[in-house]
């Protein structure tokens, strides 16, 4: 079957033994698989479309839910009308926690391989149980994620077995892998269709399958049962109905299912792809349902005690950046910034360029706080709150401010021994590297949290909450409090790696403000336009967009040094501009 979209939208016919015509259904149906193309829900969701297909004779529509702005019209019907097409899901092990439906009938079951280091001693089974239990919290298992099938199953098995087995969450499969063939960690279960590469690549030890049959794919590797007797487990798969259909629509969608399960067409499928069918009454699925997710509370309950494990390669950039790295005991927080914050008072390195300030609010709270400070632009950050939790702040310059050869950053508020910076430009990696995506969002992942603190005023740590920059006034008016606080800060307050040194004339409509109450400029009674009535060196930074004014240079005056922006100066002896511009007005 081509890859569709969403939605499987089609007229089933019960064909179940039990029918002794086939009837057709009131509605058509609408199927959401939950996940993204290209992964395993998405084979699974094909199984069931292309048997559903074969069995009806109907074409069956299907979309992920990942693409949910796509919504498929059949003759002129949508899709996503409950009341027209029956609303279902394709539910499994990893989604059942988190949806709410009505259980129809179940698909199938995905059995894992188990897999270990190769240099571990215990060459089976047997033998890893017996060493764990003598060497408690001494070996690591994989997984992605709280939830996840490698999670829940290594879970699982532990519980059975009563084992203590450390957990790492990794990103990826291909990174879980990797640590697994390194020895970063020694187990991982994954399931048999997307491991059986390097499950038979030797690179891995293979100690057995989780199903309750010898996988088609794997028929030489013995079942997890022949080391722990009834023993198995297999992530399945299945169909729910959100809220709506009748028991007797229920009982007709299930049997239409079974038939398309029970079809010989499928067996070959299934063998092809190492799953299982799942064959049982309505009863026994809504019990698997049931247990499936009160597992799903104790693996959540599990990985929230989980000591964090930092990634690797984060680990190995603090020696690149020659960087203390956080101990066992601190909290790991990153904070991205980047600019249009408040205008400083003071210039890191040059008073050419704009630096800014944004102000961290550290959070009460018992646990030490390791702060990272990335930066690729001039920024001070001012201190306040709880300052005490910080154990060491460190800066760095990420890649995107790659043309500054030393950090950018300068400090307020925190002891200058808990103070490092790093080494060289980009040495940290860049908010790409760390960070999920750009915006003000937070993102809490094992061994550290990110903090996109783009474009606000102020980020309290640890929790990421975001307070927007104070609106800037203009410069005919009284600055705001921020700004008066802003402005009062003095250079022997600043740690930084390069020089700081005073703007002399302030940034923006502040610098405005300073000429103006220092009797430099005048304003002339039309808005936004000021004549200047005695020499000043230079420009306020920062004359652009909303920001720009209008100059009158007095005669006899020599023109500041500096960068006008989008503003305008004009001779007063002439009436012309002195340098060519297109917002000069008349």
């Amino acid at each position: 079957m081509t890859r569709l979209p969403l939605v499987i939208s089609i007229l089933l016919i019960c064909l179940s033994p039990a029918c002794a015509q086939p009837v057709p259904l009131q509605k058509k149906i609408f199927l959401t698989v939950d996940g993204k193309y290209d992964t395993p829900d998405e084979l699974v969701g094909h199984s069931l479309t292309d048997a559903l297909e074969d069995i009806t004779g109907q074409r069956v529509f299907s979309r992920m839910s990942s693409d949910p702005a796509h919504v498929p019209v059949v003759n002129g019907d949508r899709a996503d009308d409950k009341f027209k097409f029956y609303q279902l899901l394709l539910v499994s092990s990893e989604n059942a926690a988190k949806l709410d439906f009505i259980p129809v009938a179940p698909w199938i079951q995905v059995p894992l391989v188990m897999m270990a280091t190769p240099g571990l001693h215990a060459r089976t089974l047997v033998d890893f149980i017996a060493y764990v239990k003598t060497n408690p919290d001494a070996l690591s298992y994989a997984h992605l994620g709280a939830g996840t099938i490698s999670q829940m199953a290594a879970e699982d098995f532990k519980r059975t077995t009563g084992l203590k087995i450390k957990p790492v969450q990794l990103d990826s499969k291909d990174e879980a892998v990797q640590a697994l063939i390194l020895g970063k960690v020694q187990l991982m279960l994954a399931p048999i269709l997307w491991s059986i590469e390097v499950a038979e690549s030797g690179r891995v030890r293979v100690y057995a399958t989780t199903g309750r049959e010898r996988s088609t794919l794997l028929p030489d590797i013995p079942l997890m049962s022949d080391a722990i007797p009834g023993y198995s487990y297999a992530p399945w798969f299945g169909v729910g109905a959100m809220p709506g259909p009748t028991q007797q629509d229920i009982a007709l969608l299930r049997s239409a299912i079974e038939a398309a399960s029970q079809s010989p067409k499928n067996d070959q499928t299934f063998r092809s792809q190492g799953y299982e069918r799942l064959s049982m009454g309505p009863d026994e699925f809504a019990a698997l349902i049931d247990k499936t997710r009160k597992d799903a509370v104790s693996a959540a309950t599990a990985a929230e005690q989980a000591s964090p494990v930092m990634p690797e390669k984060m680990v190995a950039s603090f020696g690149v950046c020659g960087l203390p790295p956080p101990a066992g005991n601190e909290q790991f927080v990153i904070v991205n910034s980047s600019t249009d914050g408040m205008k400083s008072p003071i210039a890191l390195s040059t008073i050419d360029r704009s630096t800014e300030v944004r102000r961290i609010t550290i959070e009460d709270g018992a646990t030490p706080i390791y702060l990272m400070l990335m930066t690729a632009s001039p920024i001070i950050y001012v201190f306040d709150g709880a300052v005490g939790r910080l154990s060491h702040v460190t800066a760095v310059q990420s890649s995107f401010g790659a043309r500054d050869p030393e950090v950018m950053a300068g400090i307020v508020g925190i002891p200058k021994g808990k103070i490092s910076f790093g080494r060289e430009s980009g040495c940290f990696g860049s908010a790409y590297v760390w960070g999920a995506n750009w915006g003000s969002e937070t993102r809490k992942t094992p061994g550290y949290v990110w903090i996109d603190g783009a474009n606000n005023f102020r980020t309290s740590v640890p929790s990421g909450k975001q307070e927007a920059q104070p609106r800037r006034t203009p410069p005919s008016q009284t600055q705001s409090s921020d700004e008066q606080r802003i402005r009062d800060l003095k250079i022997e307050d600043v740690i930084a790696q390069v020089p700081v040194i005073p703007y002399g004339v302030l940034q923006g409509p502040a610098g405005i403000r300073q000429l103006e109450q220092q009797g430099y400029i005048i304003k002339t009674g039309r808005s936004d336009e000021y004549k200047i009535v005695r020499e000043f060196p230079r420009y306020p930074l920062g004359l652009a967009g909303g920001n720009s004014v209008q100059f009158i240079l007095g005669t006899g005056l020599k023109e500041p040094a500096g960068d006008l922006g989008h503003s305008c100066i004009r001779s007063e002896a002439t009436g012309l501009p002195l340098h060519p511009s297109p917002v000069c007005t008349p």
